[in-house]
């Protein structure tokens, strides 16, 4: 039988599973906190799955540009070369592209946003942040830029509680609290 992981809560002694983030009894936050996905490799011994995986990660390469390059120049894989897969780009350029298929099926992954670049990381089209009046001060102040993956961090924090409240280990008041503190922490 499979046992839920608990230690003790540093305030007041109450065992609190490993993978809710406050104590029940007393509220005080869990250090020994870690996500269920965390909890989950650990059982599992595994090491490829990562928290922080490529997949979420965006590419510094400019959709735009990617795109124009397959399209115009496709044949010769200069998009590839864009995105710093040399190989296959020198492959594209002695095969030209593929007899054209490979060409094609590059530029509908660029279009459907499944393209990425070397380091597995997606080129997506519009991937920086909206600017609306209420955040246009933060783009002019260096010091007061939201980061984008500091965003993506507060999403992945969010859904977590999210979870964690469905599944009753948090409370709502709890999940409110935090919520609140993640999203004024944009501000």
């Amino acid at each position: 039988m499979n046992e839920a992981k608990k230690i003790d809560c540093t305030k007041c002694e109450e065992k609190v599973l490993v993978t809710a983030s406050h104590c029940s009894k007393c509220g005080a936050y869990n250090s020994g906190f870690q996500s269920q996905e965390m909890s989950q490799i650990e059982q599992n011994n595994s090491t490829s799955k990562k928290i922080n995986s490529p997949e979420t990660e965006l590419s510094d390469k400019d959709f735009i540009v990617t795109a124009i390059l397959c399209w115009f120049c496709g044949a010769f894989g200069v998009h590839r070369f864009y995105v710093g897969k040399i190989g296959t780009g020198l492959l594209m350029l002695f095969t030209l592209g593929g007899l054209g298929i490979w060409t094609l099926i590059d530029l509908i992954m660029i279009l459907t946003n499944q393209f990425t670049d070397i380091d597995e990381k997606k080129i997506l089209y519009n991937n920086s942040p909206i600017n609306t009046s209420k955040n246009s001060n933060i783009n002019k102040n260096p010091t007061n830029a939201i980061n984008r993956s500091s965003i993506t961090d507060i999403s992945e924090e969010l859904r977590e509680l999210s979870s964690l409240k469905n599944e009753g280990v948090i409370t709502k008041q709890d999940f409110d609290k935090k919520k609140k503190e993640l999203l004024d922490s944009l501000n």
